[in-house]
């Protein structure tokens, strides 16, 4: 056997200079191939990338939406608990028998009698008739008075239908056009209405009238009067929107009421609450109701346009309004459209490469070693690519090259084949790919992650395994997707399984130890490195790693992993 291949290295020796003069021309048509091959692997990478990114930007938007959308509700529901406990309190003392039975007593007299009592002209008469109801009617102004004061009325007044005083306090009391219309649509549908907030002084309130009934044991009560309430608005507003939540974010939040122009608009001016100058118009229906869905307009509340939505709190017809800048949301848009476009080309330029120098056979087994340095550049070019993505993912940087040096010791200790070793080393290399869709925030964050970021992490091995089964041996690809521990059923739900060790392959078993105890001695963000003796613990009471593979790992001493490592595992020995 060893005569036949002297014989054969003699004649290739012999054939040397033939084949060396065909070189130029097999380098001529290889560039030819890979250039018509990088093409055709670009216009189908674009077409990939482009399917892609339209599913990020919906990815992106629904975010977006469910965001807005939440503090949208959490406006809602903040509306309705302040709505039923200040209709309590209001009708607390609307149903009060002591105010309904005087307003009752004080319409049946005349225009006079009521003229004199409420006017006080009876107080320096105490033989005159009317005496006694002018005292009752001074304790219950005082009541209340006493009762808004309580429960933080600006003020209260029992007024007739038609806007007359009943009992209202001793300070001059101002019927409105407004409080008049308030008090008859109160009259009109016999409930209890709301104001918008309006501007008085250096004030912003609002008026709630609420009907008072006379006192019957049955059948339809009469309505005999209004409780008319004004109340501070400035707390109220600031607490339906979360304004002081939304501070420190992009977002802006402002209250939509219905007024007689169209829509007033109250948003945050310097810490307060402000009424716009001037009224928004919206496109409404014929049943007087509007709705604002999610989607990009021009901003209510200034500043160019947005994407925005409201959520409607019905009694009263209030809207709260949640805008976040369109150039914020875009910005990331584009931003995740120029990493999956830079993806994209390099997985063509390696697709190229890689069939044109593989494909070369055995007349070009120098040009095919080229050919596995260009695509091992390629490769390189990824991985800085991920490195680079942000200057705060440091504890990513050389985290790849690291798992190839393990995962090649552990591979040469276990006597793997050449196969096995070349599938390891490029999916150690590649491994990290999958962490440029997950969102910087996440990435970046120190602490303990929610079950919705933890989702997005595990979705990273699901996105690796999608740009590169078409490019790289499925082998590959499958090992990374692998290595990650869990299948991804469903990526829009999430859905998953934990793999079981016999469902995974020989490389991702042992990329799987490599990778997670890289990890463990290495600095991360939140953390200092663990000594190799904790590392090796861990990863022998835990059964998602092969009992096999940590065996290995553990008859390699510590010195010779830091040789192989050289400087990355240095801060890891405390």
């Amino acid at each position: 056997m060893e005569m036949q291949n002297t014989d054969r290295a003699g004649m290739s020796d012999g054939n040397s200079e033939n084949q060396s003069s065909s070189f130029p021309y097999t380098r001529k048509y290889i560039v030819i191939g890979g250039v018509a091959l990088f093409l055709v692997a670009s216009v189908v990478a674009f077409f990939l990338c482009r399917s892609h990114i339209s599913n990020i930007r919906h990815e992106m938007l629904e975010e977006q939406r469910v965001i807005e959308q939440a503090w949208a509700d959490t406006a809602v529901e903040n509306a309705r608990a302040w709505q039923a406990k200040t209709l309590e309190q209001i009708h607390n003392v609307s149903r009060a028998e002591v105010f309904r039975l005087f307003a009752f007593d004080l319409n049946n007299l005349g225009e006079e009698s009521k003229k004199a009592v409420t006017t006080a002209k009876v107080a320096s008469d105490p033989s005159h008739p009317l005496y006694s109801m002018w005292e009752e009617l001074s304790y219950l102004r005082d009541l209340l008075q006493d009762t808004a004061n309580h429960r933080g009325w600006a003020s209260a007044s029992i007024v007739g239908l038609r806007g007359e005083a009943l009992i209202v306090p001793e300070k001059a009391f101002l019927m409105t056009p407004g409080r008049s219309a308030l008090i008859a649509k109160a009259a009109a549908g016999r409930a209890t209405v709301f104001s918008a907030a309006y501007q008085e002084a250096d004030k912003l309130l609002m008026d709630i009238a609420a009907p008072l009934y006379e006192v019957l044991n049955e059948g339809e009560a009469r309505m005999v009067g209004c409780l008319l309430v004004s109340l501070p608005f400035d707390g109220i507003g600031g607490e339906l929107v979360s304004l002081s939540k939304l501070k420190d974010t992009d977002f802006r939040a402002g209250l939509l009421m219905r007024s007689e122009k169209g829509f007033a608009l109250l948003q945050d001016a310097e810490g307060r609450l402000a009424i716009a100058d001037e009224p928004v118009v919206l496109a409404e229906s014929g049943q007087q109701t509007f709705t604002l869905p999610f989607m990009r307009r021009a901003s209510l509340m200034g500043g160019g346009e947005v994407w925005s939505l409201a959520g409607r709190m019905r009694a009263p017809d209030w809207y709260a309004l949640i805008e976040k800048p369109a150039s914020l949301v875009e910005g990331r848009i584009a931003a995740a459209a120029r990493e999956v476009y830079a993806i994209g080309i390099l997985a063509s330029l390696l697709f190229a490469f890689l069939l044109a120098f593989v494909g070369g056979g055995a007349v070009m087994r120098r040009r095919a070693q080229e050919g596995r340095k260009c695509i091992s550049g390629l490769v390189h070019a990824i991985e800085c690519a991920l490195d680079g993505r942000d200057p705060k993912f440091r504890y990513l940087q050389g985290r790849s090259h690291r798992l190839e040096l393990l995962a090649n010791l552990l591979g040469r200790t276990m006597k793997l084949s050449n196969e096995s070793m070349e599938t390891m080393r490029l999916a150690a290399r590649l491994s990290q790919v999958g962490k440029i869709f997950v969102p910087r925030e996440v990435m970046t964050k120190k602490g303990v992650l929610t079950v919705e970021e933890r989702r997005l992490v595990q979705l990273a091995p699901y996105h690796a395994f999608n740009v590169l089964k078409g490019v790289l041996p499925k082998r590959v690809a499958t090992t990374i997707y692998q290595m990650g521990g869990k299948v991804v059923d469903d990526p829009d739900t999430g859905a998953n399984h934990e793999l079981t060790l016999k469902e995974m392959s020989l490389e991702a078993r042992v990329l799987l130890v490599a990778n997670d105890f890289c990890a463990m001695i290495s600095q991360r963000g939140n953390r200092l490195p663990l000594p190799m003796a904790d590392a090796r613990q861990k990863l022998t009471e835990r059964a998602i790693y092969d009992p096999a593979v940590v065996s290995v790992l553990n008859t390699i001493s510590d010195e010779e992993i830091r040789r192989t490592l050289g400087d990355d595992v240095a801060v890891a020995q405390v």
